[in-house]
Parts: C-alpha cells; structure tokens; sequence
C-alpha cells in the first residue's frame, strides 16, 4: 500500500470515529456533554417505580414518586427571601438554623408560675392592726382625759359608781348590763368627788342623766384589796372595755384575763402615786373562742406608800 492510500484510510477512519463518538454524545474523554443545540432526552422511567440504579424517581418539583402517603413533598426549588430576594442557586443547600427562633414563629410562652407569697396582694380589709384570731386579749393603757361622756363611747354598755353615796350604780338604761363589779376581800366602799376626771350620760338608769360629776369609789389600805369585774364577750367578734382607774398614795396591779382560754393573762402594775393621786385609763380589747369564755378584770392594791393608800374606780364603757 503506498504512502497515499495510508493517509487516506487514516483520515477516514477518524471521520468514522467522530462520527461515532457525536452519536454517543461523548467528548475524546469519555464525559457526558451538552454541545450546541444538545437536547437532553429524560430516561424512560416506570410510573411510581425506580430508575435503572434503584433510586426513587423525583419529578420536576421534588416530589418523590411512589412516596407513602402523609410525607411531605420536598421543594427541590430554592424558595425566595422575605424581601423577595434572588432564587438560591440550583447547587445550594441551606441548613436551617436551629439555634433561633424563627421570626414569624409562636409567641414566647406565658409565665404561669404562681406569684410568691411575699409578693402577694393583701386581702381586703386587712393590715398591721387587724385583731389577732380568737381567744386574744390585748391592753393599753392611756392618760386619763378631763372629761368623757359614757353614752357616746359606751355603745354596748356603760356604768358609773358612786355618784352621790358610795353604792350608787348608774348604767346604761335598756342595756344588757354586761359589766358586772363586786368588792373583794370584803372592804367597804367610800366615794369621793375631788378627781380632776368629770363625766356625764344620758339615758341612764337610775339617773337619767349626769353633767361633769367627779364622783367616784375607793377601796384599800390593805394590800390584795380592790375590785373585780366580769365582762362575757362575743366569739363573732372583738369588744373593747374601757376601764377610767386611779390611785393614791399606794401602787396598784391590774390583772385581766379570759376564762377557760389559751390566752395568757395580761398584768401591769406601772401605776403608783402618792399625794394628790394619779388617774389613767386602761383599754382592753378581747375576743373570746367560745361562749363560755368571760373576761375577768381585778383592780387591787400591790403596795401601801401612804396611811389610807388606795386604789379607785370610776367608770368602764363596753363597745366594738
């Protein structure tokens, strides 16, 4: 064969060869390429089945062909921002952030723990000088006053001793004469009228009513000699006995206390004077826990300073 006709054939046979390798779709390489006007033709695919490797077929919008029923499509193509920003590139992939909230997501949740107890609202009707629960029984003790009228501050009940003679006994007209007195130790009474302490009432009975008396009684110059009240009090609700007391010449111990109760009993023996005397008021406030429990109050001689010392007692008020 000579040199020509060797060319030749050469030549054809690399015509052949491109040819052959156009068909395929190939480059010299072997790769799969889109040339000009290259028109890819989708590979046959059975309905709802697999491609030729095996794989579940996806279709254009990413929905996977022959998926169970309920599971979700995936979106193959990229969504746009919020501000309508440019398509995610094809290759991407984007990886939620989890570490965030989203924005447009549920509202932060409600706190609904309870509120502590320190930062609790009081109740109504409720503060630093509401009564204690019941059985309670509290004292004060005040500067006499120069004039008290009995039926103003004795709402419930009043009584006033020794006006005109020294077992004279005024009290409340039509009242429930809660306030009951007896002399202990068997002392007889004496009245006096010189206290600088005046009072007045109206509707009273025996005497209807008084302007400014002074007059008062006395008992003493024994030590343990004095006067003992009993008062029966409300489990519905807290009373206050008001007791218009005095001393001369001699140191006098007050004592109250509530029958049959838990309570402990209240004691003060503060007030003393020699001459002309001293005068005060003791204000008891008390409930008891049941009916049965009375409210008993003793007014006696601790000590003797002075021949004839004493102790006093006007007038008690009983009210809410």
């Amino acid at each position: 064969m000579t040199m020509l006709s060797v060319r030749v054939l050469g030549v054809v046979w690399l015509l052949v060869g491109a040819l052959a390798a156009a068909a395929l779709g190939c480059g010299p390489s072997g790769t799969r390429h889109r040339g000009v006007g290259f028109t890819p033709i989708a590979p046959d695919v059975p309905d709802g089945g697999a491609d030729a490797r095996g794989a579940p077929a996806v279709d254009a919008i990413g929905d996977v062909a022959g998926a169970p029923g309920g599971l979700p499509a995936i979106d193959a193509a990229p969504d746009r921002g919020a501000e309508g920003g440019p398509l995610l590139p094809d290759a991407s992939i984007v990886s939620p952030d989890v570490s965030a909230p989203p924005a447009d997501g549920p509202p932060a949740p409600i706190d609904t723990a309870p509120t502590p107890p320190d930062a609790a609202p009081l109740p109504p009707d409720v503060g630093q000088d509401a009564a204690p629960p019941p059985p309670f029984l509290t004292l004060t003790r005040a500067p006499a006053r120069p004039h008290t009228d009995l039926s103003a501050l004795g709402t419930i009940d009043w009584v006033h001793w020794g006006f005109g003679q020294p077992y004279a006994v005024n009290q409340k007209h039509a009242g429930p004469q809660s306030i009951r007195m007896r002399v202990l130790l068997g002392q007889p009474l004496s009245n006096y009228d010189d206290r600088p302490v005046a009072f007045s009432w109206s509707e009273g009975s025996p005497v209807l009513r008084a302007e400014a008396t002074r007059f008062g009684v006395d008992v003493g110059d024994e030590v343990g000699r004095g006067f003992e009240m009993e008062v029966p009090g409300d489990p519905a609700r807290p009373l206050r006995l008001t007791l218009f007391l005095g001393v001369w010449g001699a140191r006098g111990r007050f004592e109250a206390r509530l029958t049959n109760a838990s309570s402990a009993p209240i004691m003060d023996s503060s007030l003393m004077a020699g001459h002309p005397g001293q005068d005060a008021i003791y204000e008891l406030s008390f409930q008891p826990q049941r009916v049965d429990q009375v409210l008993v109050v003793r007014w006696v001689v601790e000590s003797v300073g002075l021949e004839f010392g004493n102790v006093s007692l006007q007038a008690a008020t009983l009210a809410e």
